[in-house]
C-alpha cells in the first residue's frame, strides 16, 4: 500500500481504535508502517508478540500447600517420576496414530489444568494470541465477543487462507477456540475466569460462533503452527494418569480444607489400625 508516512500513521491509529478492546503487543512507538491491506494491518496488531512458552513446570499452581506435600509424598512412595511420565506421554504424540485435536476446556479442567486470564502489563505487552501454559496453568488473554466478532475473525482467516505471504497464526487461534469452547459449558467456564467477555444472548451462541468460523477452513494440525508446542504440553498433561489422579483428589476431596483434613485423618486412622494389627501379629508369633 503506497501511502505517505502521515497517512500511514493515521491509518494505524484508526485501526488501534477499532481493536481497542483487544490486547496488543504493538505499542504506539512501533506502529506498523509496512502493510498492503487493512486486514493485513489488523492481523499485525493481533499476531503473537512472543513465542509460546512450552516449558511445563509440573506443579499445581493455585492449590494449597498441604495438597502439594501429599502429592509429592505419593510420588516418592510409589516411585513415580512425573517428569518421566510427561516425557513418555510426549513421545506418544509423535506416533502416526495420534489424532491432533484440542480438547474441550471442561475436559482439560477436569484433568487438573487451571485457567487464568492473562493480565496485561504495559512494560511487557502481549497480544490476543499470546497464550502460555506453565505450572499446570493456562493463561489466556481476555477475549471480548460481540455481534461483529464473527465478521472480523472470518475475514482474517480468509486472508491467511488465500495469502501465502502470511502465516496461519489467526487460523491456529480460531481452531483452538472452536474446539476449546465447543459447548456452552466450556464458554461458561472461561467466562467465569474472566477470559471470555461476551455480549451475546447466551453462552451457546458464543460456542456456535466459533464452530461456524472453523467450517471449510483448511488447517494442518501436524504442521509447525505457533500453538503446536502448547498443544503437546497440554496433551501430555492431560494424558498423565498422575495428573488426572491429583485432579480427581483435588476436585472431590481437597477443594475444601475441612474435607481434606477429614480425608487425611481417616487415612491416618486406617494406617494406625494396620500398624496395630501388624504389631499384634508380630508380638503373638514372637
Amino acid at each position: 500500500m503506497a501511502t505517505t508516512p502521515l497517512l500511514t500513521s493515521d491509518i494505524s491509529e484508526f485501526m488501534e481504535g477499532i481493536l481497542y478492546h483487544f490486547p496488543k503487543a504493538i505499542t504506539e512507538e512501533n506502529r506498523p508502517v509496512d502493510f498492503y491491506h487493512l486486514l493485513h494491518l489488523c492481523r499485525m496488531y493481533l499476531k503473537p508478540g512472543h513465542k509460546v512458552e512450552d516449558k511445563q513446570h509440573h506443579g499445581h499452581a493455585g492449590k494449597s500447600h498441604y495438597f502439594d506435600y501429599i502429592s509429592d509424598f505419593g510420588q516418592k512412595v510409589f516411585c513415580v517420576g512425573q517428569e518421566q511420565n510427561m516425557l513418555y506421554e510426549l513421545s506418544k504424540l509423535n506416533s502416526p496414530e495420534h489424532v491432533y485435536r484440542w480438547r474441550r476446556a471442561v475436559d482439560y479442567h477436569e484433568a487438573g489444568i487451571e485457567f487464568k486470564k492473562r493480565d496485561f502489563h504495559e512494560e511487557d505487552p502481549h497480544s490476543l494470541l499470546d497464550i502460555r501454559f506453565r505450572k499446570g496453568v493456562m493463561e489466556i488473554p481476555c477475549l471480548p465477543i460481540d455481534d461483529k466478532s464473527s465478521l472480523l475473525f472470518r475475514n482474517l482467516v480468509a486472508l491467511e487462507q488465500t495469502c501465502p505471504q502470511v502465516s496461519d497464526d489467526i487460523t491456529a487461534y480460531i481452531v483452538l477456540m472452536s474446539e476449546f469452547v465447543s459447548t456452552a459449558a466450556d464458554v461458561a467456564l472461561l467466562a467465569q475466569k474472566g477470559i471470555i467477555v461476551h455480549q451475546m444472548e447466551s453462552d451457546e451462541e458464543v460456542s456456535t460462533l466459533f464452530t461456524k468460523l472453523f467450517e471449510y477452513v483448511a488447517f494442518d494440525f501436524r504442521g509447525e503452527h505457533y500453538l503446536k508446542s502448547l498443544y503437546c504440553a497440554m496433551e501430555a498433561h492431560y494424558q498423565s494418569r498422575l495428573n488426572r489422579w491429583n485432579a480427581w483428589l483435588w476436585h472431590n476431596h481437597f477443594s475444601n480444607p475441612w474435607l481434606g483434613f477429614a480425608a487425611i485423618t481417616s487415612a491416618f486412622i486406617v494406617l494406625c489400625s494396620i500398624l496395630q494389627t501388624v504389631l499384634a501379629f508380630l508380638s503373638y508369633t514372637a
